[in-house]
């Protein structure tokens, strides 16, 4: 494991000056803390032209001597360029006594890189004493890697591997070329170039290769298996009922077929004779073979890992776009899928300066308008996550809005009317009628009462929290119309009418019923039924409305007078001889007719049928 290099490290340490202070000439002192630093070391470094511990590639030695009261100074030499190559260093101002002189070696200039060797020599130094020191310096080399890791490789096939030495702290060390040197244990399975570490497959077994480096005597392994069949890949993963493309080579038979089958059977998987696998419902770890056709002694098994369905975690966020005012709150929510755990970590992606969020995603302004995120972070898979954009707006004034806008009202009946406040915590609202109470009435709780005289009203909501803000809704009262059915009328003496009337812009539809002039011009009852004089003349018959009595309707009715007419209207007939006469009576429902002789009986007789 180490090697002794005599005369690699000549050091000749001479002590120039005397020690500062009294004393016996004993340069050691029971401190560092008091020890002079007065002796000057000289060293000479006669470097190996050839060495393996320390090869060519080394371009740089540090030198360290400290000694066992906390002294210590180093220097860096680099390889020089003389033939023989040698180096002297002077370290100035050092502590005499139990010195300790550790040196090492690197593949590049300024000590870097990682160390080849090293080493420690001790020597007891005091006043004008010169020693010749040599150093016996240790392979820093603990393992050798052997990469890449093939187990396996066919007949005839040919791999490149290459060895690396080590240190203890897994860091590689640089050698000099030839210092790896390389062996199979079974040649006749596998043979090994010596120096280049190229492997061939001879036949089927399996052996083992060997790298060790010369220097430091140690060594690495790879145990390789040479094989007539080779499945790749060798192993898989895949999910549950999805499928897996085997392939297989087949060296040193003729015959370069195979045959395909799932170890155990199909409730392992099924795969064709192409060599695609197709993996059962249940997760587990099964085995594929392939078998030569040509030499059915010979097959390989790859492994494949049956995996569940991947579950894919999602996270979304209700809603998604939010503006609130500043200091304002906003509800969010969060639907986790994928996962039974649907728990969320709720955050403000700007930190508290974009707002907070409760553990219930109850988000609060800042002071401060602009666009912040809310994020929802799933504590099942924290890799997934959704983020809400707020837009924060600034305070806006106090706004006042009524609805409705506009009403229509009939005449001393109601409207409710409602306002929103905005702007305001502080939503109260103080109802008023413009014009005051002759223009109708409104509750506190905005129930309007129109006048009963029609026209165009307001009312007006004013905010509690700032007289300055309100709104108007316009109020249309209808007048109320009175129209009487029918509008005319002509009927004979004493007989009778139905009038009807229909009153507009009210609900209250009673109307008082008169004849004007009084009942000497007919009478009428409370429903309407006019009753026609004795008189023919023209009459009128008027509705007045009970909701407004300055509103009302007047029929007019004809009552024409009564007319009696006989035919023929003259006759001329023999004595005692008869004739018959007829009369229509017009303007009187009573058409019965009391027939006479103008002069009486002497003038002749007629009797009650006008004969």
């Amino acid at each position: 494991m180490t090697q002794r290099i005599m005369s690699l490290l000549t050091l000749v340490i001479l002590l120039a000056l005397l020690l500062v202070g009294c004393g016996s000439g004993n340069n050691a002192v029971s401190s560092a803390s008091t020890a002079k630093l007065t002796a000057r070391a000289v060293l000479t470094i006669k470097w190996p032209v050839l060495s393996r511990l320390i090869p060519v590639a080394s371009t740089s030695i540090k030198i360290t001597i400290a000694n066992d009261r906390g002294f210590s100074t180093s220097q860096i030499v680099n390889r020089p360029t003389n033939v023989p190559p040698t180096s002297i260093v002077t370290f100035n101002e050092i502590a005499p006594g139990n010195l300790f002189v550790t040196a090492t070696a690197y593949p590049l200039i300024n000590a870097t890189g990682t160390a080849q060797a090293t080493g420690t020599a001790t020597e007891v130094i005091m006043d004008g004493q010169t020693a010749l020191l040599t150093l016996t310096m240790h392979s820093t080399i603990t393992q050798v890697i052997v990469t890449p890791n093939i187990p396996i490789i066919a007949v005839t096939e040919t791999v490149q591997l290459v060895a690396t030495p080590e240190n203890s702290a897994d860091e590689m060390v640089l050698v000099a070329p030839g210092n790896i040197s390389w062996t199979s244990s079974d040649p006749t399975v596998a043979t090994v170039n010596p120096s280049t570490g190229q492997v061939t497959g001879v036949k089927v077994g399996s052996t083992t290769l060997t790298a060790t480096e010369s220097d430091s005597h140690v060594s690495g392994t790879m145990t390789v298996r040479v094989m007539a069949v080779i499945i790749s890949p060798v192993t898989a993963t895949i999910v549950v009922s999805t499928t897996k493309q085997f392939t297989a080579a087949v060296t040193g038979i003729v015959n370069t077929n195979v045959t395909w089958s799932v170890v155990g059977g199909n409730v392992n998987g099924t795969i064709t004779a192409a060599g695609l696998y197709t993996a059962p419902a249940a997760p587990g770890t099964y085995q594929v073979t392939a078998t030569s056709v040509g030499d059915p002694t010979q097959s390989d098994t790859a492994t494949v890992t049956v995996v569940p369905a991947a579950v894919v975690v999602s996270v979304s966020i209700s809603p998604n776009t939010a503006a609130i005012y500043v200091f304002a709150a906003q509800q969010f929510t969060a639907t986790v899928a994928g996962s039974a755990n649907g728990a969320v970590s709720w955050t403000v992606v700007e930190g508290n300066a974009g707002g907070i969020i409760t553990a219930l995603g109850r988000y609060t302004a800042p002071a401060t308008a602009g666009t912040y995120h809310v994020k929802a972070t799933s504590v099942a898979d924290p890799t997934k996550s959704d983020t809400a954009t707020v837009t924060v707006q600034p305070v806006p004034p106090v706004v006042v809005t009524i609805s409705p806008t506009t009403a229509t009202v009939a005449v001393s009946t109601t409207k409710q009317f409602t306002a929103s406040v905005l702007g305001t915590t502080n939503t109260a609202i103080t109802w008023s009628v413009v014009g005051g109470n002759v223009n109708g009435t409104i509750t506190a709780a905005g129930l309007y009462t129109a006048p009963a005289t029609g026209g165009a009203y307001q009312v007006k909501a004013t905010s509690v929290a700032d007289p300055t803000s309100w709104d108007i809704a316009t109020v249309t009262v209808p007048p109320v119309v009175v129209t009487t059915s029918p509008s005319t009328a002509t009927i004979a003496v004493s007989t009778s009418q139905q009038f009807t009337a229909t009153v507009a812009g009210t609900t209250n539809q009673t109307v008082a019923w008169t004849v004007v002039g009084g009942n000497v011009n007919g009478t009428i009852t409370a429903a309407g039924l006019y009753t026609a004089p004795t008189t023919a003349g023209t009459y009128q018959v008027k509705a007045t409305s009970a909701a407004d009595l300055t509103k009302s309707d007047t029929v007019t009715v004809t009552v024409p007078p009564v007319v009696v007419t006989t035919s023929p209207a003259t006759a001329t007939i023999a004595i005692s001889t008869t004739k018959q006469f007829t009369a229509t009576v017009a303007g009187t429902l009573n058409t019965n007719i009391i027939w006479t002789v103008v002069g009486g009986n002497v003038n002749g007789t007629i009797t009650a049928a006008g004969l």
